[in-house]
């Protein structure tokens, strides 16, 4: 989403809305061709990405198939749980990467840990207001 802000485009929040379903409707690979596209990114990082995408495909579409047979005796369950424990550790590693992209891109345009915090708590408020009328 940060991309459309460098485009120099203000987005109203009807927008935004309309740009963050589109997104969230979108393939994780989907997302990834249009980071690839449009932000210039360290050879690493794209390896990693590709990679972690090639393993959550195989996870939603093919993990269980994979192990059908080793789901069946105690050392084979023990088996999957240390993949799915590696999986987790790769997904929290492009997570943090992307989220560390992200925060510099919003940096940019004045989005910081302090404009979070006070978002988030005028948002909690309001909630709160809503919730208690």
């Amino acid at each position: 989403m940060g991309y459309k802000l460098v485009d120099d485009s203000a987005l109203t929040q009807e927008q935004w809305l309309e740009l963050y379903d589109r997104l969230n409707s979108n393939t994780l690979g989907r997302l990834l061709g249009q980071i690839k596209n449009r932000v210039d990114l360290p050879d690493t990082l794209l390896a990693h990405l590709d990679e972690t995408l090639q393993k959550r495909n195989w996870l939603a579409h093919d993990f269980f198939y994979d192990y059908a047979i080793q789901m069946a005796e105690f050392d084979g369950r023990v088996q999957m749980i240390s993949q799915l424990q590696c999986l987790i550790t790769m997904f929290q590693i492009a997570d943090r990467a992307i989220e560390k992209l992200s925060s510099i891109v919003w940096q940019q345009f004045g989005v910081g840990e302090a404009w979070i915090q006070k978002e988030v708590a005028m948002q909690f408020s309001e909630y709160q207001s809503a919730k208690d009328a």
